[in-house]
């Protein structure tokens, strides 16, 4: 067969769905015109932590998941990823930078999961304020007596939700677990800390796990930090599914885990007695995941024309 002087068998350019992962500040350019399949998950709140009592957890990043997203081919789409929240050290400190940061695609943003809170008494220096709770999920809550305000989660107003509140506690021995995506913080009880929220998977859109863009949670995000523990009054809250991390168990100290980076999860609130200091966990950053449908992946050898000029109606040919 003549193909404009080339003699050759015709191969024609092959097709398939390609995903963009994005674990750092970046840019997209789509190949073609199209809705696509978009992931956009916020960076996790810290864990908390106060001298002579256990810290609860912190709450998972903002989780936003779209089955069709317009977008324009070469037109950049600028991207930025949340980083996950510091976990508190002794008597509450870094405090301010404990929150998780927001995480966009375009105008599209989640945002960032709410710190966790060292228990102790309200006007001590360093206590929090409950604002620095609120997130994409809301930190679990230190001690009820002296706090009483859980945070809230889905401070974006977004339907449906990005993401649940925190969980309260029973008393400064007993913080509450950070909130995740699906469900609220675990409440503190005198035998044990709160657990984290459970996180969701992106697997409706994206496909089942595992999948090598999903990174370390296959595909579940936005866990919430378990709330931290002394082993003698009982068991840490463990860290919810999709990366967040658990909480601290130890006598005189023990630090929280922190969340996965790439799933925002919440990190882990610390188990304390005594003046001995222990990191609580910091959160997990964020991701962002796109997909786009049936693009051009590869046009070997000799090609026609009219599978050229088609690709190219439909914005679908890449060089």
């Amino acid at each position: 067969m003549a193909n404009g002087g080339i003699i050759g068998p015709v191969q024609e350019p092959t097709t398939g769905d390609v995903y963009t992962p994005f674990s750092a500040p970046g840019t997209f350019v789509a190949k073609k015109t199209q809705n696509v399949g978009l992931l956009v998950v916020a960076g996790g709140g810290g864990g908390g932590h106060r001298t002579q009592w256990n810290g609860s957890g912190g709450g998972a990043g903002g989780f936003r998941l779209f089955p069709a997203h317009p977008v324009t081919a070469g037109q950049p789409v600028s991207v930025t990823i949340g980083a996950g929240g510091t976990g508190q050290s002794l008597n509450g400190q870094p405090f301010t930078t404990s929150q998780g940061d927001d995480t966009s695609f375009g105008p599209i943003s989640a945002t960032g999961g709410g710190s966790g809170v060292g228990s102790g008494l309200e006007g001590q220096p360093n206590f929090p304020n409950t604002n620095s709770l609120d997130g994409g999920a809301g930190g679990g809550v230190g001690d009820t007596s002296n706090n009483p305000y859980m945070g809230n989660g889905n401070v974006g107003g977004y339907s449906p939700s990005e993401g649940s509140n925190g969980g309260l506690s029973n008393g400064p021995s007993s913080p509450g677990g950070g909130g995740g995506f699906t469900n609220q913080g675990g409440f503190g009880n005198p035998s044990s800390s709160g657990p984290g929220g459970e996180g969701t998977n992106a697997t409706p859109v994206f496909g089942s796990a595992p999948q090598p863009y999903y990174g370390p949670t296959s595909g579940v995000y936005s866990g919430g930090g378990g709330g931290g523990k002394r082993p003698d009054q009982g068991p840490a809250g463990s860290g919810g599914p999709g990366g967040g991390g658990a909480g601290g168990s130890g006598n005189p100290s023990g630090p929280g885990t922190p969340g996965v980076d790439g799933s925002g999860g919440g990190g882990g609130g610390a188990g304390e007695q005594g003046a001995v200091g222990a990191q609580a966990g910091s959160g997990g950053d964020g991701v962002v995941l796109v997909k786009e449908l049936n693009v051009v992946t590869g046009a070997p050898g000799v090609w026609s024309m009219q599978d050229v000029f088609s690709f190219k109606k439909q914005d679908s040919w890449t060089a």
